[in-house]
């Protein structure tokens, strides 16, 4: 059952399957404005960006869905917009002409207006994310956003950031997100509320809302207050938590759990988990909220996976320990990694930094059991003191940010007193087996 739910969280925590080219381009921020009706979307997206080189820049390739009925693509220059060519790439690709001159400063603009076809019925939900190319986007890059979405009354829209403005008229509404700090994805979801029971936790430093479908048995308000717990702990041992609100949204679409910034799109059948007393999925998500969703791993790098599934698996542990004691927290750490040793220094055994794609078994064992040991013995190597310290120092540092695990051995090494730490990271991720001297 874990091994199921942990390649769950891979497909959609990710969306990725693919190394990415070198882009030319940095985006820097969207303001995307939707009209949405029953059965299309009207769009009209303006991206900031900044270019990646000193390079004149004549063309960029977007992801972007070939669903998309494009009116126009537009870049701005002398205080207008002016149109340009563009022309569809390969399969869910955008590719946009430019003149070599319009871009000579950190602010160049462009401007997407177009149509996408969507079925929105009173019992059914819009749900839009960045696995579905629904705005134009580069693999891999992070980005502030601001996304106004218009609509009939009687819907509500949800999104990952803060929602900053709801206007009720008598025949529509209209509901602007905003995300002031660097996000990796931007969904969309549009629903109607009256097939979902709402559910509302205040806290002092932060508001928890879930909504769950009605046939759903599941007792929320306690789920509500184990995720504040378990926020309050991160928040005191590796800093703030990034937004104001976490929203809990339950789908039908899918079996596994969507980390976003600050929404979490939980599948029904991880849901019925966690009631039924799985509470290590729970905390898992929990804490991608500050690795994850709040610190972003590069994924054209080396040791992307172990960033972002073995460092947030070690994070639930860590809870584990706090409020259930060591006796736990090891039992759990001898639990996966006795799956480990099954075929640990086999030919199924695989350095856990050389992982580019968790496609196996074998290989998801190794990011969520052999990863989480590893830091274990890091710990250990350093001390609890110094190991939270570093902890809070990569955290409040890297916030919006893009990190490797050369950024991570930087910091592990400027707070580790004994010496050792990074040299005994760098030893036990490149190796197969078990040896933790």
């Amino acid at each position: 059952m874990k091994t199921k739910v942990f390649f769950s969280l891979v497909l959609l925590f990710c969306n990725l399957n693919a190394k990415s080219n070198i882009p030319a381009i940095k985006i820097n921020s969207y303001n995307i404005i939707t009209n949405v009706t029953d059965t299309s979307m009207n769009v009209n997206v303006t991206l900031s960006f900044s270019k990646l080189s000193d390079k004149a820049l004549d063309q960029i390739d977007f992801l972007f869905s070939s669903k998309a009925n494009v009116d126009s693509v537009k870049y701005w220059f002398g205080n207008e917009w002016i149109s340009t060519s563009y022309k569809s790439g390969r399969k869910n690709s955008i590719i946009v002409y430019l003149p070599k001159y319009i871009c000579e400063t950190d602010n160049c603009k462009l401007m997407f207006v177009y149509s996408y076809p969507i079925e929105l019925q009173k019992d059914s939900v819009l749900l839009l994310d960045r696995g579905h190319r629904w705005y134009p986007l580069i693999l891999n890059q992070i980005f502030k956003y601001k996304l106004t979405t218009y609509i009939q009354r009687g819907y509500q829209v949800l999104s990952s950031g803060n929602l900053i403005e709801e206007i009720q008229t008598d025949k529509r509404s209209v509901f602007t997100w905003e995300s002031k700090k660097p996000v990796f994805k931007l969904p969309l979801i549009v629903f109607n509320p009256s097939l979902y029971n709402k559910t509302q936790l205040s806290s002092q430093n932060w508001d928890l809302v879930s909504y769950s479908l009605k046939q759903d048995t599941t007792n929320i308000r306690k789920l509500l207050k184990q995720i504040d717990s378990t926020m309050n702990y991160y928040s005191k041992t590796l800093g703030s938590y990034s937004y104001k609100k976490l929203t809990l949204f339950e789908t039908k679409e899918f079996r596994g759990i969507n980390v976003g910034s600050g929404l979490l799109t939980i599948g029904k059948e991880s849901l019925d988990m966690i009631n039924k007393g799985y509470k290590d999925l729970m905390i898992l998500t929990v804490a991608q909220q500050w690795f994850g969703a709040s610190v972003f791993a590069d994924f054209n790098k080396p040791g992307f996976f172990f960033l972002v599934f073995s460092l947030p698996h070690f994070l639930r542990l860590m809870y584990v320990n706090q409020s259930e004691g060591e006796k736990a927290f090891n039992k759990s750490i001898q639990r996966d990694m006795n799956r480990y040793r099954d075929f640990a220094g086999t030919e199924k055994d695989i350095p856990i930094i050389n992982i580019d794609k968790p496609n196996t078994k074998e290989k998801s064992i190794i990011l969520y059991a052999k990863g989480p040991w590893i830091l274990s013995k890091i710990q250990e190597q350093m001390g609890e003191e110094n190991w939270i310290t570093f902890l809070k120092d990569l955290y409040t540092s890297s916030r919006g940010k893009v990190i490797t695990f050369k950024t991570f051995t930087n910091y592990l090494t400027k707070n580790d007193k004994t010496g050792n730490a990074a040299k005994l990271l760098l030893k036990l991720v490149n190796e197969k087996g078990i040896s933790g001297k």
